[in-house]
């Protein structure tokens, strides 16, 4: 359905007359490429309502809840099991076994963006079971990982609990040079998927945009030509999940992603971050992970949902001088590539 009004906006467009007669919405492309990858998650789903892992199931349930869908649906049910209660079971099966912050995190995100109870999930309070992980001595959830730290703090901010003040400090003190964060706690290096992701859990949590500033010079600085981001400063081509999260970073702190700090020019062509990361999307509604090494296919698609789903500063409804140039040139173009 989406397909069809996108190309009938298209169509009509040039008779309509004067600038000003037809709003369109910007997030249209994102939108239709949201569609189209969450017909390709359905295709991915396994006889038994899940995704395979719990992680991997929690994201799926997220996902489809972000874009509108009820994973407790039978729309979204193999023989019988819906993947919101395959991700039940699956979570029942872990937490009998395992207790990492990280995967509960998961879990607790995905169960609260469908509308579920965080405190009765799967025989289990998850809030209190997210809680049991940290430790008030070293101010974190998880002893070795910052990554999963932050997703911890994310977790328990999105379903309004409070997160103590020592671990939003020494969340804030594991900051590197440079203003980035990376995956291990007291290391020295960064990447781009950890330092967006402890902007998302520091904002959730209450730090304010303006005391994350550093981190928008490191994100300029790691941006690849093409207007992408890699995890890694060695890995110079960009990367669907790590373009994803940067974006989501860069909505946190109020950027436009279109201005002209982040957009390239590409090929001759102007392009923004959006439509690098639409770019990484296959005709079948898949996305790849590079454009030399698809690997994950489904990982990359679980990552970009939540980017597609996304409120960018500068969305809403622009008049057609402004949309022509920068979207149907661009974001539409990319749908086609």
């Amino acid at each position: 359905m989406l397909s069809f009004l996108f190309s009938l906006i298209l169509l009509i467009m040039p008779v309509l007359g004067p600038a000003g007669d037809y709003p369109i919405r910007s997030d249209l492309p994102r939108l239709e490429a949201a569609s189209r990858s969450i017909q390709w998650l359905h295709s991915q789903q396994m006889s038994d309502g899940s995704f395979g892992s719990v992680t991997l199931t929690a994201d799926a349930v997220k996902d489809i809840a972000l874009s509108g869908g009820a994973p407790d649906s039978q729309g979204w049910a193999k023989n019988g099991v819906s993947v919101y209660a395959a991700l039940e079971a699956r979570t029942k099966d872990y937490l009998s076994q395992n207790h990492e912050a990280g995967v509960i995190a998961k879990v607790v995100l995905a169960v609260d963006a469908a509308g579920g109870n965080v405190h009765d999930f799967a025989g289990y309070d998850l809030v209190s079971e997210l809680q049991s992980c940290y430790d008030s001595g070293t101010g974190l959830y998880h002893p070795t990982s910052i990554f999963q730290d932050s997703l911890a703090i994310l977790a328990l901010s999105d379903v309004g609990q409070a997160v103590p003040d020592k671990a939003v400090r020494k969340l804030q003190m594991e900051e590197r040079a440079g203003g980035c964060w990376g995956w291990g706690v007291g290391g020295t290096s960064c990447d781009t998927d950890t330092t967006a992701l402890v902007v998302l859990a520091l904002q959730s949590a209450g730090v304010n945009a303006s005391d994350l500033s550093e981190v928008l010079k490191y994100l300029a600085e790691r941006e690849h030509p093409d207007a992408g981001w890699g995890s890694w400063e060695a890995q110079t081509a960009s990367n669907s999940d790590s373009t994803a999260l940067a974006l989501l970073a860069l909505a946190s702190l109020g950027e436009n992603p279109r201005s002209p700090r982040w957009g390239r020019v590409v090929n001759g062509e102007w392009q923004s971050p959006l439509i690098r990361l639409l770019r990484f999307q296959d005709a079948d509604g898949s996305f790849r992970y590079t454009d030399e090494y698809p690997e994950s296919r489904l990982m990359a698609v679980l990552d970009v949902v939540p980017a597609l789903a996304a409120e960018y500063p500068g969305d809403g409804l622009l008049e057609h001088e402004v949309f022509l140039p920068m979207l149907v040139l661009g974001e539409a173009r990319a749908l086609t590539k």
